[in-house]
């Protein structure tokens, strides 16, 4: 057992100590964090809420007290700092413990010189036989779901990690598009609404680590962690988070990875990393290809774009290559929640591949994010032309002159191009620059000049 030390003795030490959560409305949980000094700037806010459908007033502290420590664990094994609780289940204690190893090989300048201290142990054990996957409606997703059909998964999303926990207008946007999903397939579905995915302050952790925080290191443990007392009161036992990568980008430090999710347990719930051995291609041709025989169309959410919370925009990188994916399987991407999609579409591909707009290096010097970003990317689209070998007769005809082009296109000479440049455009140069001193404002004043800078210059936050 680890024994908490109180808060005097450690005015001179690097901590964070998350108080007793109070529960209210049975199914709301409010958590205050106290921090030493110089923590406070790596979180937006010391106030972390959590809102469920279901009652969770009945559960111990010990299950309520994981979402918080989810939330700021990563953040305290970068910086060094030591968590305190005052109580935890030992299942999820045991499985930080060995997720450590994995981070540390795959983030040699993180500290991780503290540990967790619990003042109470707590081993609990819930009789759950049912299955929950982490739903976004995006291809890893939605493959994932209709995979586990048979065993009838509870979805769960999470209102606060693309939507803003305070943006009612687009949630309910969202929500429109999960219901369309959850009747059509007779699949519950259940919300978490909270403001923890945002809690964490990734300007200063970017500048301090050149991580893009969420995706590349936190996104796994914090969403699982929401999750946990939502499956101890609704009979959840195995909960599964679809894989957003494969083998062929395992080299690339991730948020979420069999590495980490499959050693993640509490209370007997134990958590499934889903279809690591699948690429994404593979999901499009083997899942979701026979999956709409028999439906006229679905919604896939794939946008980057943050503003677009509830469709798709069709000129990200990433909306760009899930329209080439689809249409390799001969599905066309307009029933799959892509608007006015035809060879216009498909010669813009083509052109934004010769003007060497994909996977180009913005500076010089570029971060780990970036890599990461340009790595994993030039992946995604090797791995949908390497299975053009076996593209099927039915494609779709306006279609067919740029797959054909792209089935014999350089891809991996293309990318050594595009290493050797540097694109550096005068907006964006503007933009980072200015980017550069809005960091170092309070946090207020961050938000409300990126708004007015992506407003002015039209930025997605990933665009093509």
């Amino acid at each position: 057992m680890h024994t908490i030390r109180c808060v005097e003795s450690m005015r001179s030490e690097r901590y964070i100590r998350i108080l007793e959560p109070r529960v209210s409305e049975d199914r709301k949980i409010l958590f205050e964090l106290t921090c030493s000094k110089g923590i406070e700037k790596y979180f937006w806010s010391n106030r972390l809420y959590i809102e469920y459908e279901k009652s969770i007033e009945r559960l111990d502290h010990s299950i309520l007290y994981i979402p918080a420590v989810s939330s700021v664990i990563t953040v305290a094994w970068a910086i060094g700092a030591e968590v305190y609780v005052e109580k935890l289940d030992q299942a999820y204690l045991r499985s930080l413990s060995e997720i450590k190893p994995v981070m540390k090989r795959w983030y040699p300048d993180f500290s991780f010189s503290t540990e967790i201290d619990v003042e109470n142990l707590v081993s609990n054990r819930f009789c759950n036989d049912r299955y929950g996957l982490l739903f976004t409606g995006g291809v890893d997703s939605v493959t994932s779901y209709i995979k586990h059909e048979r065993k009838k998964p509870d979805l769960i999303k999470v209102w606060g990690q693309d939507v803003p926990f305070d943006d009612e207008k687009n949630w309910k946007k969202v929500q429109k598009m999960l219901t369309e999903f959850s009747d059509r397939n007779g699949a519950k579905i259940h919300v978490i609404r909270t403001n923890i995915p945002r809690i964490a302050n990734k300007q200063v952790l970017y500048r301090e680590f050149g991580l893009d925080w969420w995706p590349n290191v936190c996104h796994g443990i914090v969403l699982t962690g929401l999750s946990a007392p939502l499956t101890c009161v609704t009979g959840i036992g195995t909960l599964y988070v679809a894989s957003g990568g494969t083998k062929v980008v395992d080299k690339i430090p991730w948020g979420s990875s069999p590495l980490i999710d499959n050693k993640i347990t509490w209370a007997g719930v134990k958590v499934v990393h889903d279809d690591y051995e699948v690429s994404r291609q593979q999901k499009i041709r083997c899942f979701l290809r026979d999956y709409l025989k028999d439906k006229p169309h679905i919604f896939l959410k794939v946008c980057n774009d943050s503003r677009l919370p509830s469709s798709n925009c069709g000129r990200c990188e990433k909306c760009l290559r899930t329209i080439t994916e689809l249409l390799i399987e001969g599905i066309d991407p307009n029933k799959c929640g892509f608007q006015n999609i035809d060879s216009k579409t498909l010669d813009f591909i083509k052109k934004s591949f010769i003007k060497k707009n994909f996977f180009a290096r913005k500076w010089i010097i570029e971060r780990r994010a970036e890599l990461y970003a340009r790595i994993a990317e030039f992946f995604f689209w090797k791995d949908a032309q390497d299975h053009m070998l076996n593209t099927p007769e039915n494609s779709l005809q306006w279609s067919k002159e740029f797959l054909d082009w792209f089935r014999t296109f350089n891809i991996s000479e293309y990318l050594q191009i595009v290493q050797e440049n540097v694109r550096i455009s005068l907006p964006y140069l503007f933009y980072m620059v200015i980017l550069t001193i809005c960091y170092r404002m309070p946090g207020s004043t961050q938000n409300a000049i990126k708004q007015l800078l992506n407003f002015l210059l039209k930025l997605p936050k990933k665009s093509v």
